[in-house]
């Protein structure tokens, strides 16, 4: 006798009733796409366990032992295509909800390419954010983020350091040497210069180096990368803009020329009651910093 239709006989072993039931789940479960699993498991979970309760409420068996047995192999009828469909959901539903998350693996060691491989078959991407030199050899990975184990959604990126391989090279002494000169001299032992921090120093020229990190002879370093701290030169000098509002325009330019500041546009203005080329605005504002290239520009009566 079938049950349902679905293929499985009511009698015999319950283990390979079991056994059926999980198959069969399995089956339905596969043959869903991603994007409708949890709207079938929801709507699959639902319908069965209406029907079943409705089937449980047909199960009162009366009268003799013949009637009852009658009436029990009937009840199983409606009770075992339901009973399949309560597994059926239940299986999708986990299926559903776990198919969105995966578990990072331990990529430490693994050649990038293959790291990459390995997380697209998880649905995970990969992003490789520095290198460094590790106990690992050179283009595998030397580090994750997150750690192995960890449990994220489908879609996010694990981010990598890349191996280096085991360090060969101390770290060169580039103080006191141009940046041009320090670019080589890294590019030579397998380096490359990092970040490029500029300052005034009164007793170097621009351009030298004064520090650098790591530090010189360096063994322990992890990065190939070597900021360095640049001279600007000494600092030049800065003066408190004067007020030559009100004066000549002769006399403020004499001044400045002698200071060896220049002076740029002068526009007349057209005033009344005021001696021509006296000094009415300028820039820059009077109390400001202004050094020696600064220029002025003044507005004088006409």
């Amino acid at each position: 006798m079938e049950g349902g239709g679905f293929g499985f006989p009511l009698g015999g072993d319950p283990d390979d009733l079991l056994r059926g039931l999980r198959e069969f789940a399995e089956r339905q479960a596969e043959s869903v796409q991603e994007a409708q699993r949890e709207q079938f498991a929801t709507l699959t979970l639902n319908t069965a366990v209406e029907l079943t309760a409705a089937a449980l409420q047909q199960l009162q068996p009366q009268g003799g032992v013949d009637e009852q047995s009658t009436a029990l192999r009937d009840a199983m009828r409606v009770l075992f295509p339901e009973a399949v469909a309560l597994v059926s959901a239940i299986t999708t539903i986990r299926i559903a909800i776990r198919g969105h998350v995966a578990t990072v693996p331990d990529l430490t060691g693994v050649p990038v390419d293959k790291a990459e491989r390995t997380l697209s078959n998880l649905g995970l991407g990969l992003d490789v954010e520095d290198k460094l030199y590790s106990q690992y050899p050179a283009q595998a990975v030397g580090s994750q983020v997150p750690a192995s184990g960890t449990r994220i959604k489908t879609g996010q990126h694990v981010h990598v350091l890349v191996s280096l391989g085991p360090r060969q090279a101390s770290i060169p002494n580039l103080i006191g040497s141009s940046v041009r000169a320090a670019r080589i001299v890294a590019l030579q032992r397998g380096l490359t210069v990092g970040d490029v921090a500029s300052v005034h120093a009164a007793d170097a020229p621009p351009d030298e180096i004064l520090a650098q990190d790591p530090p010189p002879e360096n063994t322990s370093a992890r990065s190939p990368a070597v900021n360095l701290l640049v001279s600007l030169g000494a600092q030049p000098p800065a003066y408190v803009c004067p007020s030559f509002v009100g004066r000549p325009l002769n006399t403020a330019r004499a001044n400045l020329e002698k200071a060896g500041i220049k002076v740029g546009q002068v526009t007349p203005m057209p005033v009344t009651g005021v001696t021509a080329n006296t000094i009415l605005s300028q820039t820059p504002l009077p109390g400001s910093k202004i050094g020696p290239d600064t220029v002025f520009n003044f507005q004088v009566a006409q």
